[in-house]
């Protein structure tokens, strides 16, 4: 046992003198590895984290750009509301509090609904008029807009029923 002993204590001492002469010959490799890697990261990462800001950037416009474009689209619901009243003033700008100069809050946005004056289309029993409406949505943050254009169809029914409207969008 004691012989196994000293062949391992031998070895070990061995396999030290080894390492310590390799560790010797390789001074300085890991700086240069250091460096490399170091350089490697100075090229990559500035393009990295532009591209990463621009992503966020456009990211940002475009929602902004929807949300802006959802208050419109229900400024023109809401001009599809007013017309389906049978005993309103239909022409006009509105806010989505009615009828003014003041534009209303939606979601952020103010929203201005103008609905001009309407066009017979189709002359007769069911007679079809066409109102053009305009809903735009102004961030009052920024003082971007966002316009929607539309046409409501007014279809006349026999009397007795209430006349029904189709909008278009553009």
């Amino acid at each position: 046992m004691t012989h196994f002993r000293g062949y391992v204590r031998h070895n070990l001492t061995r396999c030290g003198k080894v390492l310590n002469r390799l560790h010797r010959r390789n001074r300085g490799e890991i700086l240069v590895l250091a460096l490399i890697f170091l350089a490697v990261g100075a090229l990559v990462v500035p393009p990295e984290l532009s591209l990463a800001i621009s992503s966020q950037n456009l990211v940002k416009i475009k929602s902004e750009q929807l949300e802006m474009s959802y208050a419109a689209n229900a400024g023109i619901e809401y001009a599809m509301s007013i017309l389906s009243n049978p005993n309103g003033t239909y022409s006009g700008s509105y806010n989505i509090n009615g009828q003014g100069t003041n534009p209303s809050l939606v979601d952020g946005m103010a929203v201005v609904v103008t609905i001009g004056t309407a066009s017979l289309t189709f002359p007769g029993n069911n007679s079809c008029y066409t109102y053009p409406i305009s809903a735009q949505a102004t961030d009052p943050g920024n003082g971007k807009s966002h316009t929607l254009q539309a046409q409501a169809i007014q279809v006349q029914t026999p009397i007795g029923n209430p006349p029904y409207y189709t909008v278009a969008r553009q």
